[in-house]
């Protein structure tokens, strides 16, 4: 049977000719989430009686309210040399967050067709915006994420605050929590999942002796080895030193052809300096002179790499990776011949446009005929 009171609404009690409206059906309506507009219209002298019904009916129509949008950031130009993919912005922000977008758009992908994803992590500073926004990305599974880091100093008390793997556990390991951690110098997990992982990090970190990785440093280079061979790599989040280096692969040492995963160096000054230079250090002569790290081949051999390398201190080292010739005088000029590799560059580090456009070629939204480009 059909009311002749006109179609039911979910958008609460409606004044009906002829129709009593009191106190309390209007503050129900209130307390329902009656639009304002409904609410002016049916309580009228009664509007003062109850704050709720006063309060609703001062809220604004909602076609007044403009909802609240996030744009990605866009990258204010990008081109390609060789095979690397080089994207610029505006900000340091704007740099961060759309590298974290395309690392997580990555992962995601990944983990939609493989049981698990394994990533390479860098730690400085230099990272710090990717980090923030990986970390706050929805809709990644984590569990299924192993995660390994680049390199770390020999030498350091494990309580340090400058040691990489305490950097990494801060901003994103303990945020996101993978299904197992692998930290150089022992302090990773063996494969226990969640909140047991991260208990026995912390535990064996804090059992360590003071200097232990000094004492069997070629040990532990050989255990990370043997911990990055069993199985690829998927993900790298790389930086770039203010001396080229990729890693601890420091010029010119770096060996594009190390037969080894992992090995012991010696720091490069140019590298230590950089150190205070980033605030970790208060004086070189606190930087350590030696380090664990992950071999160039090795970070090559993953299946995608994001290198994110913000700042004007960071410009002359980007303009030779992407310029100079490829060789270990500059180690991350072999960036150019990974075939998915892509560079994130704000306002400082950027080369200026003049010298991108007469060495490489410039992206304007279409790639060029025979450029195949990354994804």
């Amino acid at each position: 049977m059909t009311s002749d009171r006109g179609p039911a609404t979910d958008r609460g009690p409606v004044a009906y000719p002829g129709a009593a409206v009191g106190p309390s059906t209007a503050a129900a309506a209130a307390d329902r989430g009656a639009p304002a507009a409904d609410l002016r219209s049916v309580a009228g002298p009664n509007a003062a009686a109850d704050p709720r019904i006063a309060a609703a009916a001062a809220t604004p129509p909602p076609s007044t309210v403009t909802p609240r949008t996030v744009t990605p950031p866009r990258a204010a130009r990008e081109f390609r040399v060789d095979r690397e993919l080089a994207r610029v912005y505006d900000t340091r922000a704007d740099m961060g967050r759309a590298a974290a977008r395309d690392v997580a758009d990555a992962l995601r992908a990944l983990l939609r067709g493989q049981p698990g994803v394994r990533m390479v992590f860098a730690a400085a500073p230099s990272q710090d915006e990717m980090l923030a926004g990986l970390a706050a990305a929805a809709d990644i599974d984590w569990a299924r994420v192993t995660a390994l880091h680049m390199d770390e100093y020999v030498g350091l008390d494990t309580a340090a605050p400058q040691r990489f793997g305490t950097y990494l556990r801060t901003h994103l390991f303990d945020r996101v929590r993978p299904g197992r951690v692998e930290l150089i110098g022992g302090n990773g997990d063996a494969g226990v999942d969640g909140a047991e992982a991260h208990a026995n990090a912390a535990a064996a970190q804090a059992a360590e002796p003071q200097d232990a990785e000094a004492a069997d440093a070629e040990a532990e280079a050989a255990r990370y080895a043997r911990v990055l061979a069993e199985g690829p790599i998927d993900i790298v989040c790389a930086g770039i030193g203010e001396n080229g280096h990729l890693a601890f692969n420091d010029p010119p040492t770096a060996d594009f052809a190390d037969p080894e995963l992992v090995r012991v160096v010696a720091l490069d000054e140019r590298s230590r300096r950089q150190q205070v230079h980033d605030g970790c250090f208060a004086r070189l002569a606190d930087v350590p002179t030696r380090a664990i790290t992950v071999t160039i081949p090795a970070l090559l051999a993953a299946r995608e790499v994001f290198c994110v390398v913000p700042g004007a201190s960071k410009a002359a080292a980007v303009r030779e990776a992407l310029y100079g010739p490829v060789d270990a005088s500059c180690p991350a000029t072999i960036l150019r011949r990974h075939p998915r590799c892509t560079l994130y560059l704000d306002a400082g580090s950027a080369p200026a446009p003049a010298v991108a456009s007469s060495h490489s070629t410039a992206l304007g939204g279409v790639v060029p005929r025979g450029v195949v480009p990354p994804g």
